[in-house]
This record gives C-alpha cells, structure tokens and sequence, in this order.
C-alpha cells in the first residue's frame, strides 16, 4: 500500500513543484558576512544583534564546542532547518537520547548548548529531561505565535509562544485528542495530519488506513519529515505550498552548504549567521526569508541541468546523478 502511495505522492509533489521558478543556480552565500564587533555593540538594537551573538558556539570550552557544532549541522540537516531557517516548524528536536546513568551529565551539556543555540528573542532552545529520554529543543517564536492564532480553540490555556517550554509541557499533558493535534501543528504537520492525528488519539488500534507523505529535508530529499492523513485525503493546495516551501529553504542551504561545510569552510554557525545577516551586517530570524526570497529571486528555486548538485531536491528535475542535475 505505501509504495504505491508514494509513486501517487512523487507524481503530485512533481505537479506542485513544477510551478516553482527554475533558472539558474541557487545562491552563493552572497549575503552579507558579518564582522566582528566589540563586545559593547553586541546588545540587542531592536529585533536585530551583532551577529557574533548569535549562535556564538566559540563561548564553549573544546571539546565541547566541536560537538556542538556537529549537533548543529545534523539539525541543520536534519527536520530542524523547517525551524532554525525556514518558518514552518515551530519546534524541532534536535538531540533525543535514552535515559541512562550519565543522564544528568548529558543533560548538563545540552544546557550549555542551548544557550548558544540563540538569535535575538526569535529563535531559541532549551533542554529537558522527561521520564525515558533527554532532549534538546529548538523553537522560533513568530512561527510558534502564527500556529497559536491559526488555532486559537486548541491551544486555549495551555500557554504562549513566549514561554515556549511550558507551552510543550502543557501541551504534552492534555488530554489526548488536543494533545495529539497541538503536537503535530507544533512540530510542523499540516493541518490534515493534525486532524487525522486527533482522531486517532483515543483509538490508537482503530485500524483507521492512511496515507504517509513527507515534506523534504536536506538529508532526506524525498521523505524527509513524515505525517499521515486519512487514506485517499487529496493533496490540497496548502500540503503543495508547504513542500515548496521547504523545497526553496533546502535549495538555498544545499547550495551555501557547499561553501561552508568542509575542511576549508567555516563551519555550520557561520552558516546559520548569513541566513541571519541583514543588509547592514546585522543578525536577526526575521531576515532569514529575506536571505531564501534572495536566492530565488536572483537565481531561481531550483537548479537546471547540468548544474552541479548534491541533493536530487535541488535540481529542478528532482534528480541528481555523479554530481550533476539531469
């Protein structure tokens, strides 16, 4: 049942990327890169900072810096990129380890990577420790809010976007078909997924079919972060302008990736910061959409044949094979 699903999928996800500009190559990273400053220019101006302090990683001693360094790159990577870069994931966990003896230790750790794990008061983390596991979580507050007030019956007193960590934690204990729902539009589900989610919250053994689609990461192209729908639920014009979304946020990063991410490149905070860098050198989340809308604008959303490629997601055909667009 899934295979076929996913070969009806591939063909729709071909129809609604189809209609996405294609040009010429995505985006060097051409935005500006941020200077060091002085550490008395480095408060708050507004919604932007000295981009130094924004996930300023170097703050940790070796080798923890290193590791978290990796951390960020795998999230980057990872389903986190829909959080950190583009705005349809309020929450993303980046770190989930089982519980164990050296708990507290790991969870000493996570603590001091999620303060780095910041930019202004827009984008931040924090790490728990739950019964089986311990965490590290990201979050970007506009995207958080935007999902409160779309859905404004659901989240009724479990909280706001400002206290991001009680909001998780109210959410998880609710009862089960609103948590269900809030935890799916939280962690980025459209809102088809969100309803099928809830009306299996109370029959999990139902026996309900459904459908499982995707929506891309870096690592994972084509099956990246997974949802279900009720079997034979259309494929609506919001699931289509959601992949294309996170389609244009993943062609844009696959390509300054290639710049920043080796053994001459400058690592992956560097990375985030230009997504950051506004025009005056400056950082803040809210001019990641600035830095995306660049790329597309000046060099198209995907990239044409033979453009060199890393990622089948980046070619505007969807394939990429020995390096190079078809």
């Amino acid at each position: 049942m899934q295979s076929s699903f996913c070969i009806t999928l591939a063909a729709a996800v071909l129809v609604s990327v189809a209609a996405l500009h294609c040009d010429d190559a995505a985006e060097v990273a051409d935005a500006p890169k941020p200077a060091a400053v002085d550490s008395g220019a480095n408060e708050d101006a507004g919604n932007t900072t000295s981009c130094t302090t924004c996930f300023p990683l170097e703050k940790l001693e070796e080798p923890l810096a290193t590791e978290a360094a990796k951390l960020l790159l795998a999230a980057l990577d990872g389903e986190a990129i829909h959080t950190l870069i583009g705005e349809t994931k309020p929450f993303s966990v980046v770190a989930s380890e089982p519980a164990g003896a050296d708990s507290d230790a790991r969870l000493a750790f996570l603590e001091s990577v999620a303060k780095t794990y910041t930019c202004t008061d827009r984008v931040g983390a924090f790490a728990r420790k739950l019964d089986t596991k311990v965490e590290l979580v990201v979050f970007r507050t506009a995207t958080v809010k935007r999902v409160l007030d779309a859905h404004a019956s659901v989240f009724t007193g479990l909280g706001g976007p400002d206290a991001p960590r009680d909001l998780l934690a109210h959410v998880e204990a609710a009862a089960p078909d609103t948590r269900a729902r809030a935890l799916a539009l939280l962690f980025g589900e459209p809102d088809v997924a969100a309803d099928f989610a809830a009306s299996q919250a109370n029959a999990p053994d139902s026996g309900a079919e459904f459908d499982v689609r995707n929506l891309p990461t870096w690592t994972t192209p084509i099956g990246g972060l997974s949802y279900r729908v009720a079997k034979g639920t259309p494929l609506g014009q919001a699931e289509a302008d959601l992949f294309a979304a996170s389609r244009e946020v993943i062609v844009a990063y696959d390509h300054k990736r290639s710049n920043f991410i080796g053994p001459f490149g400058e690592g992956a905070p560097a990375m985030l910061r230009t997504f950051f860098a506004d025009d005056s050198g400056r950082c803040s989340p809210e001019s990641t959409p600035t830095s995306v809308a660049r790329s597309r604008e000046k060099h198209g959303a995907c990239f044409p044949a033979p453009f060199d490629c890393t990622k089948g997601l980046s070619c505007c055909s969807l394939r990429c094979e020995n390096q190079q667009c078809q």
